[in-house]
């Protein structure tokens, strides 16, 4: 008995499902087109798929030359900054030590060999006074 229920009711389900089909026009939602299978689909353009957007070489998505309507200027990327410098001069003052000038330029004391090396023949113990030396960059 249960069984025979079900085929009725896959049966009126059925029919029901091919009426309307029959009666709404088929699977095809409304306003669109049918094709057959030698047909060639309908192309569509960017006005179809968006409706209201303007279509052209610039669109509002790739922004072209203009934004807002309004026409600017590439901006020019700034020029490369100069490089530091890799030597500085220092005239030797009263009470400079090559310790103190590594503390004061490149920021530790412990540096002042890297002054003595640039300066070859300069005695760490007697810095003569007024004597432009080399310092190298931080």
């Amino acid at each position: 008995m249960r069984k025979g229920r079900r085929m009725r009711y896959s049966m009126i389900f059925a029919l029901a499902a091919a009426g309307l089909l029959v009666l709404g026009g088929g699977c095809t939602p409304q306003g669109s087109q049918t094709v057959s299978i030698d047909q060639e689909p309908p192309v569509r353009s960017d006005a179809d798929l968006r409706p209201g957007v303007e279509t052209g070489p610039y669109t509002d998505v790739d922004m072209g030359p203009s934004v807002g309507g309004q026409a600017f200027e590439p901006v020019e990327a700034a020029p490369p900054p100069p490089p530091a410098p890799q030597v500085r001069t220092h005239t030797i003052q009263p009470r400079d030590t090559l310790y103190s000038l590594a503390q004061r330029y490149l920021g530790s004391g412990k540096r002042w060999q890297e002054i003595q090396a640039m300066n070859p023949g300069l005695d760490p113990k007697k810095l003569p006074v007024g004597k432009e030396i080399l310092i190298p960059a931080q």
